[in-house]
């Protein structure tokens, strides 16, 4: 059986002292539903417990690239199926004279500091013109796909060729993934581990503890805050767990 948005909210409610439901008018559905949303986007922010994969075309001499929603941010980049290593500007002017403006390859870093937001920059820019990649946003850039790193590329017209990442030389951005909205009890929830699930509660709980409300109760919502931030060290620990196999 699916775990729903009503597996967080019969716990809220019994924590609440409303186990039929929320109907004292003290929390609202409609309350429940929007903390429960800034619990998701604060999980999958600080964590990146699901990630999304993006594909896009690179141009030559271009080297700024944008993050499209919904990845949160960049945390790992390729270029041509090679990976980048991340860096910041302070570091690029101490160690490459002229970075700016020198063409590739080789491509060695990425930043994103410095930069309009959800922007990333690879040093150094592309001397090449990468396979065209067309994408929901066409002809609206960026134009690129999410998934794997193979993308089908329009070798002629209405002919598509699956190519992987180095034969396209497309820029590969990797980053946390932003969850659907949640809209009412009967969704089904972004992340469905046992571990999520009490983490998720004791986000919303605090939250509503926390709150300007009949329910505000600073020692509650300190608990809850502690388990909460348990739940988040335990999962970013998973996370960045190495693979070992």
């Amino acid at each position: 059986m699916p775990i729903t948005v009503q597996d967080i909210y019969q716990e809220v409610c019994f924590d609440c002292f409303e186990d039929s439901g929320l109907v004292l008018g003290i929390v609202t559905l409609a309350q429940f539903i929007d903390l429960l949303n800034l619990t998701l986007t604060d999980l999958a922010t600080q964590t990146g417990i699901v990630l999304k994969i993006f594909t896009q075309t690179v141009q030559a001499g271009v080297g700024q690239y944008s993050v499209p929603n919904p990845i949160i941010r960049a945390e790992d980049c390729f270029l041509g199926g090679v990976y980048l290593e991340p860096s910041d500007v302070q570091e690029l002017n101490n160690s490459l004279a002229k970075w700016r403006y020198v063409l590739g390859p080789p491509f060695e870093r990425w930043h994103g500091d410095e930069l309009p937001p959800q922007t990333v920059e690879v040093v150094f820019k592309p001397n090449y013109n990468g396979a065209f990649i067309r994408g929901a946003n066409f002809p609206d850039p960026p134009n690129g796909q999410f998934g794997d790193w193979s993308m089908p590329v329009e070798t002629s017209p209405g002919v598509f060729t699956t190519q992987s990442a180095q034969q396209t030389g497309a820029l590969t951005i990797v980053g946390p993934a932003l969850p659907d909205a949640i809209a009412a009890t009967t969704d089904p929830l972004p992340f469905a581990d046992d571990i999520c699930l009490s983490c998720l509660a004791f986000g919303v709980l605090e939250r509503i503890f926390s709150g300007d409300n009949e329910l505000k109760d600073p020692q509650r919502a300190l608990w809850c805050s502690a388990q909460y931030r348990e739940s988040i060290a335990i999962l970013s620990a998973i996370t960045n767990e190495p693979d070992e196999g």
